[in-house]
């Protein structure tokens, strides 16, 4: 709580110095900010509320939103008999440009009942979503047996419209050598067209991992900003079940450039 303390004073001096990020921002009801190579993130905070996706309670409690030498970790726990979930969101990268970012964690291997997902959103209808999750049968029955051997999906806002979605039958599985679980990412949001890259920072052969291209742009891509978060989808099954262990994700890098810099 002290370091909070002291970490809340030295922004406000920011702020009180010019820091334009911090001041009048549509997110400046969210309270706890995180700087990772020059870029601000604000941490999502439900105030104890159930709130979307999954309605679920989102936290900035330090537990749950922190920040190592490592980047800023983003984990789903249990505490106090509840699942807190955690979300980040980029204040001054936004719009129109490529967004690449590296992320620790194991998002081959996300349990059924958690997603993770980095995505950008501007609103409800006009959102891109990579979504890591362990899809299983059950969950499954009514929709496409190929969906059950995937682990990860691509998703543009509505997802119902015909050719919004791309869920590969393959599953991802990420080398465990010296970069093991770390993953590196591309998303180009521009205005004729999304593409996603994701790469295997195990692998040497530099390859995509995997890519998908969504062949139009988003109708409000320039209002869109880079979100990050862990959260329940089956809150049903963590109730009968319990949340066996915390599920962790690390930002490591980030980097934004604008479409006229490209």
């Amino acid at each position: 709580m002290k370091e909070r303390f002291i970490r809340g004073v030295l922004l406000s001096i920011l702020c009180l110095t010019g820091c334009k990020h911090l001041k009048g921002d549509e997110f400046s009801h969210y309270k706890t900010r995180y700087e990772l190579n020059n870029y601000t993130f604000a941490v999502k905070d439900s105030q104890g509320e159930r709130v979307g996706p999954r309605l679920n309670v989102f936290s900035d409690d330090e537990d749950v939103v922190f920040q190592s030498k490592d980047g800023i970790h983003l984990q789903l726990i249990e505490k106090n008999n509840q699942i807190l979930a955690a979300e980040i969101i980029s204040i001054d990268a936004k719009g129109l440009g490529r967004y690449e970012f590296v992320l620790e964690g194991g998002v081959d291997r996300i349990p059924a009942e958690v997603i993770v997902s980095p995505f950008l959103y501007a609103d409800d209808e006009n959102e891109v979503d990579i979504e890591f999750s362990s899809w299983d049968e059950e969950d499954n029955a009514n929709e496409s047996p190929w969906l059950r051997e995937g682990n990860y999906q691509f998703v543009v806002q509505p997802y119902y419209k015909r050719g919004n979605s791309n869920r590969p039958t393959e599953k991802l599985d990420l080398n465990r050598g010296e970069k093991g679980g770390m993953t590196r990412y591309r998303i180009d949001n521009f205005t004729d067209k999304v593409r996603i890259e994701i790469y295997d920072m195990g692998d040497s052969n530099h390859k995509p991992l995997a890519t998908w291209e969504y062949p139009r742009g988003i109708a409000k891509g320039d209002e869109m900003r880079f979100r990050l978060n862990v959260y329940l989808r089956d809150e049903e099954a963590v109730q009968r079940e319990g949340l066996s262990e915390p599920i962790s994700i690390i930002l490591r890098e980030f980097k934004f450039t604008k479409l006229k810099d490209l």
